[in-house]
């Protein structure tokens, strides 16, 4: 019951972007089980958002190699390549976790910012779609679909989009904008 409390508890403080809590919980549980993929999945997580990839990458080829190509394990290891700006390498996880379960939010979302940036908004908007169809009340396909048109200079249907992000995660959206506006790189656009 510890370590599975301890998990929870750091899922619970991520959620409220307190990286550095997660990361201390997720490692006292790693000391009750050194080797658990889904703890260690989770650090390289949370370490990827506290800007240290070299070693959350690290973490997850190992748990790929030795877990094999299991869903999340690929969507994680995806994100931290993304964050490194390897985006082939990104989207082949993606692509192969996505082959696997074709529902993948994460996947979907972060695959669908790469075509972004890339500027193949119709994949990138299809990417959206797909996850608003299995949550249509998802913070960041909304944001990014705004972001999308806002690319394509569809200034109209951009403030639509961010403002119903808004009203889905305002703590979140409040983030973007900080992003944004300071040049901080929150999220992973042009």
């Amino acid at each position: 019951a510890k370590f599975g409390g301890l998990l929870d508890n750091a899922r619970t403080a991520e959620k409220k972007n307190d990286f550095q809590k997660a990361l201390r919980l997720i490692e006292s549980a790693l000391k009750i089980f050194p080797e658990n993929p889904v703890a260690l999945n989770e650090k390289a997580r949370l370490l990827g958002h506290l800007g240290n990839e070299d070693i959350a990458l690290g973490i997850c080829t190992k748990l790929v190699e030795k877990h094999g190509d299991d869903e999340a394990l690929l969507t994680n290891k995806g994100f931290i390549l993304m964050k490194n700006k390897r985006y082939v390498e990104a989207m082949k996880c993606f692509d192969k976790a996505l082959g696997k379960d074709p529902c993948i939010v994460p996947a979907l979302n972060n695959k669908g910012q790469i075509h972004m940036l890339n500027d193949e908004f119709s994949k990138a908007m299809t990417c959206f779609d797909k996850v608003l169809k299995i949550d249509k009340k998802n913070f960041f396909a909304v944001l990014n679909k705004g972001k999308t048109y806002e690319l394509q200079g569809k200034e109209k249907l951009a403030k639509i989009h961010f403002a119903r992000a808004s009203r889905i995660n305002p703590h979140e959206f409040a983030r973007y904008v900080f992003s944004a506006i300071s040049g901080t790189e929150q999220y992973i656009w042009k």
